[in-house]
C-alpha cells in the first residue's frame, strides 16, 4: 500500500512542478507588475490547477490510507483537517500553519 501512495504522490508532485515551471516567468515578475485580462486568467488557471492536484494528494492519502474520505457539505474543510492530524498509520500530511492559512483561504472575509 504504502509504494503504492508514494508512487501516486510522486507522480502528481512531479506534474504540480512541471505545472509551475511552465509558467516561470508569472512568477518571476516584480510585485509592482499589472497582468492583462489574459495573463490574469492564464495565471488563474495555473493556480487552479495547482489546487486541484495538491486535493488529489489529499484525497489520494485519504482514500488509501485512512480508508476514505469525508462526506457532506464540508467535506473539503474535514479533509484538511483530517490531513493535518495524525492517525495510528500516518503523521501530519499537512503542517498546522499550512492548515490554518488554508482554512483562511477557504473563508474570505466578508466585503
Amino acid at each position: 500500500m504504502w509504494d503504492e501512495v508514494r508512487e501516486e504522490v510522486e507522480v502528481e508532485l512531479e506534474q504540480l512542478g512541471e505545472l509551475l515551471a511552465s509558467f516561470g516567468e508569472f512568477w518571476d515578475k516584480p510585485l509592482t507588475w499589472r497582468p492583462s485580462l489574459v495573463e490574469l486568467a492564464a495565471i488563474a488557471s495555473v493556480l487552479h490547477s495547482f489546487y486541484n492536484g495538491a486535493e488529489n494528494i489529499l484525497r489520494r492519502i485519504s482514500i488509501r490510507v485512512d480508508g476514505g474520505l469525508p462526506s457532506g457539505e464540508a467535506w473539503h474543510t474535514e479533509l484538511l483537517a483530517s490531513m493535518a492530524g495524525t492517525t495510528s498509520l500516518r503523521g501530519a500530511v499537512i503542517a498546522a500553519e499550512a492548515h490554518g492559512a488554508l482554512l483562511r483561504l477557504e473563508s474570505p472575509p466578508p466585503y
